[in-house]
């Protein structure tokens, strides 16, 4: 009975969920005129409808939480269709994570790329909203740990949102925040690539959180182009210091070096990347990375 209460009080609370976030984040065509090349015009409305069921359907194919073992539940929003580094990006530390992190079944990637449109859901406010929340009856929220990675061109408090030719909301802070707070998952890793994200820093902050972000809150990051795996931030924390590290908060350091050296060289103002460590939880990730550590062989 207690069961049947519970979900349907979730249900309820989805239902004024959706409701709200239509309000406040729709995906809207851009008139003709403005169109850049991206989606065709003629499948918009197409991948307008499949978004809902195309979520579902990978939410519901997750792995459940395990009791009495830290799970890490690994989502990335590669956010930007400008450049194709952010689709690259994603889901190279997706499979990264799913080998050395014990994420396999227990990952949920959105993309803004025409080429994944019909295959994963577009990265937008409403999406991931969504996706948060239903993973958080996914996830055992105050056991399990979620590493949440973000990508795209930034600036002050706000990442970029961009699928031409549709016309996205950009991702405020606050809003970031506020998708956290509802999805119920206390323990939380956040890295976000982008200029200026160490704006983020503040509005997301908290005692159970690991915030790392690309670059301080006035400074740019760099790396972002066609035809390459990694933006700079991307390189330097997951493809070198993740593939020997199995400590988010070590990995962090090697990384500020590295790619501090990489901007020096190439003539650049340092990028400044950011960290911020709540009380409660590098005691929990300790735990964490005491049980990947003897699953987590370096990797080439």
């Amino acid at each position: 009975m207690r069961m049947c209460v519970v979900n349907l009080s979730r249900s309820i609370r989805v239902i004024s969920l959706l409701l709200a976030m239509l309000a406040i984040s729709p995906m809207r065509p851009v008139l003709a005129a403005e169109a850049k090349p991206g989606v065709p015009r003629e499948m918009i409305e197409k991948l307008y409808y499949d978004q809902q069921p195309t979520l579902w359907d990978i939410i519901d194919n997750l792995e459940r939480e395990r009791a009495g073992v830290v799970d890490l539940y690994f989502v990335g929003f590669a956010a930007s269709a400008d450049q194709d580094v952010f689709k690259r990006e994603v889901l190279s530390v997706q499979q990264l994570f799913d080998r050395r992190f014990d994420t396999a079944g227990r990952s949920l990637i959105y993309v803004n790329s025409v080429d994944t449109i019909f295959k994963l859901p577009i990265a937008t406010k409403t999406g991931l909203h969504w996706g948060l929340y239903w993973l958080g009856g996914v996830m055992n929220g105050e056991e399990d740990v979620l590493f949440l990675y973000l990508t795209s061109h930034g600036g002050k408090r706000h990442l970029s949102l961009a699928l031409p030719p549709l016309k996205l909301e950009q991702l405020w802070a606050s809003q970031l925040k506020r998708m956290l707070d509802d999805s119920g998952i206390l323990w939380r890793v956040i890295v976000i690539s982008g200029c200026y994200t160490g704006s983020f820093i503040d509005e997301l902050k908290d005692a159970n959180s690991l915030i790392i972000t690309a670059a301080a809150a006035d400074r740019p990051s760099f790396g972002c182009a066609d035809g390459v795996d990694y933006t700079f931030w991307g390189k330097a924390y997951f493809d070198e210091a993740l593939r020997r590290e199995t400590s988010f908060i070590v990995a962090f350091n090697a990384a500020r070096s590295g790619v501090t050296v990489r901007e020096l060289a190439l003539g650049y103002d340092p990028s400044k990347p950011q960290i911020f460590i709540g009380s409660r939880i590098a005691a929990k990730l300790a735990a964490l990375e005491a049980r990947l550590r003897p699953l987590a062989e370096p990797t080439q």
